[in-house]
């Protein structure tokens, strides 16, 4: 199985201009409704060089190292600007530090709603943390952001292409927004399998 460090602070410059290059992109494609637009925007993560290949197999020991390390990087990245940003810079990313996350790109200034309206608001932000936190834990850790991230890359058919393109993300979104639903379940299928081709065993998942 591969192991992922996860405790490291030091965040390089190109780190995080990459993680916030990572946040502004997925807010872009939630804020964007024209089909054609969407599937022109793309996000590189692992490099163009795995454009065109058709599925996991094809790719060379090589190729998967690579492919995998880049999304490790990139999740370890943006897991570390998101707690900065939007919780208490532990290098970790919480439940309430991921829901904040998602408040503020999607409705900004919330203190004009009740409690009520908040928790029904947010909702959807929780589900989407219980999908990404297929291993159970107290927080999302770079398995699960870089699962979740290689999950998304993947248009109709499928294809590993190292980047994530925002038709791809906002058709999944229906998917990992949701708790119990066909979509949310497809979702949850597809990220079991992608666990498994990056990091080996499917992990059961601990109660909370």
């Amino acid at each position: 199985m591969t192991k992922v460090n996860t405790r490291s602070n030091a965040q390089p410059i190109a780190a995080k201009k990459a993680a916030i290059k990572l946040e502004n992109f997925l807010a872009k494609a939630e804020s964007t409704y024209s089909t054609q637009k969407l599937e022109n925007m793309y996000f590189s993560i692992a490099g163009s060089a795995f454009d065109g290949i058709e599925n996991w197999e094809n790719l060379s020991k090589k190729e998967q190292n690579s492919y995998r390390n880049g999304f490790i990087n990139m999740a370890n990245y943006f897991i570390k600007h998101l707690d900065e940003k939007y919780g208490n810079g532990d290098g970790e990313l919480t439940r309430s530090e991921f829901v904040k996350y998602r408040q503020q790109t999607i409705y900004g200034d919330m203190s004009e709603m009740s409690i009520r309206e908040k928790e029904i608001a947010s909702k959807p932000f929780v589900n989407t943390y219980n999908n990404i936190n297929i291993e159970g834990g107290n927080t999302i850790n770079v398995k699960e952001m870089a699962t979740f991230l290689a999950t998304i890359d993947g248009d109709i058919d499928e294809d590993k292409d190292g980047e994530i393109n925002g038709a791809d993300y906002t058709r999944h979104g229906y998917g990992f927004v949701e708790k119990g639903t066909t979509k949310a379940k497809e979702f949850l299928q597809q990220m079991k399998m992608v666990y498994e081709e990056l990091f080996g065993t499917y992990p059961q998942k601990t109660s909370k």
